[in-house]
């Protein structure tokens, strides 16, 4: 039922994160690790998110963040100040569960025809 988050490009159709080359992630304080506001909460899918639409020192901190994943190569997704991207070729979904019950790197193996148009579990 949320088939506007995908029409208006919140949410992708082919995510870059089951790639492996993209990453949600925001700022948090030296030495303890609290989150620094940057204006909304990770993953609030509207215009509040836009990396631009913001003032003062969350503007500022949501600048920080961009450029300073720039410098490394990563590119950021102006509808979502938590979004970046490492473009690399070549790269197959993954699509395994993350989180408490996720199986050991390397234990997943890929079943037969899981990459191919069509294919259900």
């Amino acid at each position: 039922g949320q088939q506007a988050l995908l029409d208006n490009g919140y949410i992708a159709r082919r995510s870059g994160h089951n790639h492996g080359h993209t990453v949600d992630l925001g700022l948090a304080e030296p030495g303890t690790c609290a989150l620094v506001d940057m204006g909304t909460p990770f993953d609030t899918l509207d215009e509040r998110s836009h990396t631009t639409n913001a003032e003062g020192e969350v503007l500022a901190r949501r600048t920080v963040l961009k450029e300073a994943m720039q410098r490394q190569g990563f590119q950021s997704y102006w509808k979502e100040w938590w979004h970046f991207q490492y473009k690399m070729e070549g790269t197959k979904a993954r699509d395994v569960p993350y989180g408490r019950e996720e199986p050991d790197e390397g234990a997943w193996v890929e079943p037969e025809g899981w990459d191919l148009p069509g294919w259900a579990p």
